[in-house]
């Protein structure tokens, strides 16, 4: 057994959930990440017997607050601590770059900077390695072996502050508004399906939901009662929570809570909104929720609102998309169009949307993206800049969350949206998002679903994933099956010529719209970049023939050159081979050649005794 492997299991003998890292390595190496930490030792040598992993330790779950110092960090730490009143000697781990983790008894959310420069914290949302973990070689070492000592109430306050925060007051709890309020969350948490799964996070988002009735002003005990009744949320979990295992959640997100309890406004709707429109709207949005499982009638059905579109017959509103398609096919110059053509309101695919906000988040080649493709697109349009303020571009956080990254980047956006409603986000490309994760593993791709639909619920946009497809182009997308099937559409771009600048984009699924829509498009170089516009059904026939060794048109011209008009003056596949610019003795490519004599060239030969002979079809033969 080896030194990681013990001290994973001593431990979790002593309480403390632990989670396998990649050898040498930060990331998770695990399907869920952190939220597979555990204490069970069946698990734990399941997962260090397969491999020397590192061990991640969620310190929120066992009431740690660890001030991460990184490198440059250390006199910018001192001059706050000594500035704020300082803090005990606590236990110190020494990290591989040289930094510092300060252990303390406490909560913290995880955060970048706000503390100060190159001082970080990791707490709820983050995990740490803990020794001896190994990264680049370097170990984690214990720099004093201390009791943890409690967190300063200071540290707390200063993120806060440096998040704008305030401590929000104590509010009357169990109110009949407040009560309400929390069945219509959980009600409609249900309706959409929003339920903790095991293995999926499930704690962690139990935990949200027990911290979102708190703020609401729902006792814990009440809160404990409305989630176990018998059509209540708890029913809808997979598989559902005992009433021990949600009380210990439960006091935990009490204990652990930043904000006072009841820190939401109670007051009815009609206190807030009066007598107009917009309490008659708001009525209408939080009238009372239907089963999942209601069944519906043919005038339901009737009723039922018809798809919207973010680009008509392209992309539905509220929708996830898997967009598809071979390496250098041009589909994220194409979509890129799709993105500018809403931010500006600019007419894109054929049709012209409505103006709408729009993120483009990239973890390739964001610089091209944002700078060099769009500085050409906006140029060929003849648009100045100000006509793209409703275009940004990011980053995008791995789906396995690293110290609180998804949330800050979420947060990042919240920002800049303001009060305004994001069209689409796309995530460019998910092979990259994935991190440590499988394309090819279907609970990973799955995880990545899981993950846009989040993104797509949080903020009421169309989510476009970019992947690519495999060498099979039949199959659709590379790696698992559950690509396809995970997503309300799939859209292909297919290339025809490499050599040219010819495009086809297709839509293969439309979860509620009918599917099959085409388009096909030319590219020029433009601006040190590539522009595309809409190509002419001929124009694109033309690339699709040119690229094609074996089209009709192709074979046809060959069989008059050589005027084969009848059986006697018929070439025999190797001779017409040749004659098509086939290399001189390669039996796969006349194999080939003969394989589409019984689907696409079937009218110009005819088979004879084993062998394949070649001549224009009845049309052009002479008796």
């Amino acid at each position: 057994m080896t030194p990681l492997h013990m001290q994973a299991r001593a431990l979790a003998e002593a309480g403390i959930p632990v989670f396998p890292c990649a050898p040498d390595a930060k990331h998770p190496a695990v399907a869920n990440g952190m939220y597979e930490a555990t204490t069970d030792l069946e698990v734990i040598d399941e997962w260090w017997n397969r491999d020397d992993f590192n061990i991640g330790v969620r310190p929120d779950t066992v009431g740690w607050a660890v001030v991460d110092i990184d490198p440059g960090g250390d006199g910018h730490w001192n001059t706050l601590a000594n500035d704020s009143g300082g803090h005990g000697p606590t236990y110190e781990v020494q990290t591989p770059r040289d930094g510092r983790h300060l252990y303390f008894v406490g909560s913290v959310p995880s955060t970048v900077g706000k503390l100060a420069s190159h001082v970080d914290t990791r707490g709820k949302g983050g995990y740490v390695l803990v020794p001896p973990s190994v990264v680049g070689g370097k170990p984690y070492q214990v720099l004093h072996d201390r009791d943890i000592v409690e967190l300063p109430r200071w540290i707390a306050d200063r993120i806060a502050q440096s998040d704008g925060q305030r401590k929000l007051s104590v509010g009357e709890l169990d109110t009949p508004t407040g009560l309400a309020r929390g069945e219509s969350y959980l009600r409609s948490l249900l309706r959409r399906g929003a339920v903790a799964i095991s293995g999926a996070g499930g704690n962690a988002f139990t935990y949200q939901v027990f911290a979102q009735l708190r703020d609401l002003g729902v006792s814990r005990e009440k809160s404990l009662g409305l989630l176990l009744a018998d059509d209540g949320w708890n029913a809808g979990c997979r598989p559902p929570w005992s009433e021990e295992e949600l009380e210990t959640i439960g006091n935990n997100a009490w204990q652990y809570a930043q904000n006072e309890p009841a820190n939401v406004d109670n007051r009815s709707a009609a206190e807030v909104f009066g007598t107009n429109e917009a309490f008659r709207e708001a009525l209408a949005k939080t009238e009372k929720a239907k089963s999942r499982y209601r069944l519906m009638s043919a005038e339901d059905f009737d009723n039922e609102p018809e798809p919207t579109w973010i680009v008509q017959n392209l992309i539905p509103a509220d929708s996830t998309v898997l967009w598809i398609g071979p390496s250098q096919a041009f589909k994220s110059f194409l979509l890129l169009d799709v993105f500018l053509g809403v931010a500006s309101g600019t007419q894109t695919f054929g049709h012209t949307p409505s103006k709408g906000c729009v993120l483009y988040g990239a973890l390739e080649d964001l610089r091209n993206v944002g700078k060099t493709r769009r500085r050409a697109w906006q140029t060929a349009k003849g648009l100045s800049s100000d006509k793209l303020e409703n275009f940004r571009a990011s980053m995008v956080p791995y789906v396995q969350e690293v110290h609180g990254e998804v949330d800050e980047w979420c947060q990042e956006i919240s920002s800049w949206l303001g009060d305004r409603k994001l069209a689409l986000l796309a995530i460019d490309t998910a092979g990259k998002v994935l991190g440590g994760l499988s394309e090819n593993d279907s609970t990973s791709v799955r995880l990545f679903g899981r993950f846009c639909d989040t993104l797509r619920e949080r903020f009421g946009c169309s989510v476009v994933a970019v992947h690519h497809s495999g060498k099979d182009s039949e199959r659709g997308a590379r790696g698992s099956s559950a690509w396809l099937a995970d997503f309300d559409s799939v859209i292909e771009t297919i290339r025809p010529d490499k050599t040219q600048l010819s495009a086809e984009v297709i839509v293969r699924k439309h979860k509620n719209a009918a599917d099959g829509a085409r388009w096909l498009f030319k590219g020029r170089n433009f601006a040190g970049s590539l522009v595309f516009e809409p190509s002419t059904t001929d124009e694109y026939r033309q690339v699709v023939e040119q690229a094609d060794a074996f089209a009709s048109s192709k074979v046809a011209k060959i069989l008059v050159e050589r005027g084969c008009r009848s059986r006697d003056s018929a070439l025999i596949s190797a001779t017409l081979f040749t004659a098509l610019g086939g290399p001189l003795g390669d039996e796969k490519g006349v194999k080939a050649l003969e394989k589409l004599a019984k689907t696409k060239l079937r009218p110009y030969c005819t088979e004879e005794d084993g062998v394949t002979w070649w001549w224009l079809p009845e049309a052009g033969r002479e008796d």
